[in-house]
């Protein structure tokens, strides 16, 4: 059974291995190398007013998912960005989805205007995050992939939240 709770600083390293896993995959993140626990400690665990959640497996994270700073200009502060992550072998039972509903709520509850999401634009569940957690595309960037030469397109999510 799984469980949802509120991430504790005891859960950066679950977290950290699962964010490496997505960045060695070069997948739902764009950091181009690998994370230290204490760089995601002090990234996810700054505020009360951005929260962040795990959900666990048999006593174990299997995901989590954080709301974070948009910009440092003052004007942005009622939108928050959200990250969710899922281990591989723990993807499609309803986690990501679980997390991204417990995200919007937390958004909410803390008095911010809109979340704003970034994906891959050829990432299979943009799909799955419009029709399921009311994000709309708000718009496209076009970023040069960190595996490549190339330009990647990500798509701007934003759902509106107050």
């Amino acid at each position: 059974m799984a469980i949802i709770r509120q991430a504790q600083p005891g859960d950066v390293d679950a977290m950290t291995g699962i964010y490496n896993e997505a960045i060695r995959a070069r997948e739902l993140t764009y950091h181009a190398g690998e994370q230290a626990a204490e760089q995601v400690r002090r990234w996810l665990f700054t505020t009360e007013a951005y929260p962040a959640y795990v959900v666990e497996e048999d006593a174990r994270v299997v995901g989590w998912s954080a709301l974070v700073r948009f910009h440092e200009r003052a004007a942005y502060a009622p939108t928050v960005e959200m990250f969710t992550y899922v281990a591989p072998a723990h993807r499609r039972r309803g986690h990501g989805k679980a997390l991204v509903a417990r995200m919007i709520d937390a958004a909410r509850r803390n008095g911010f205007h809109s979340v704003v999401a970034l994906a891959l634009s050829s990432d299979p569940l943009v799909p799955c995050w419009i029709e399921r957690a009311g994000f709309t595309k708000a718009g496209y960037l076009r970023l040069p992939s960190t595996s490549s030469d190339r330009l990647a397109e990500v798509t701007v999510l934003q759902a509106m939240v107050s």
